[in-house]
């Protein structure tokens, strides 16, 4: 299983928070990261690929 990494992101894009979790693939870790992070934005990480990005409200990707 792959691992991923989450990072919590406030408004700012400070990391408010990590987390290191196994998923099944992209499309389960971001299903994650909605969980995880409700209140803030998040990255997802595999190694060093981008994964992707969520906006705040989890409804779709970010704006950078």
């Amino acid at each position: 299983m792959p691992q991923y990494h989450l990072y919590c992101v406030d408004e700012h894009e400070r990391i408010q928070s990590r987390h290191t979790f196994g998923a099944s693939g992209d499309r389960a870790a971001l299903e994650m990261a909605r969980s995880l992070c409700g209140e803030y934005g998040v990255e997802a990480w595999q190694d060093g690929r981008l994964v992707g990005r969520l906006a705040k409200d989890g409804s779709g990707p970010a704006s950078r």
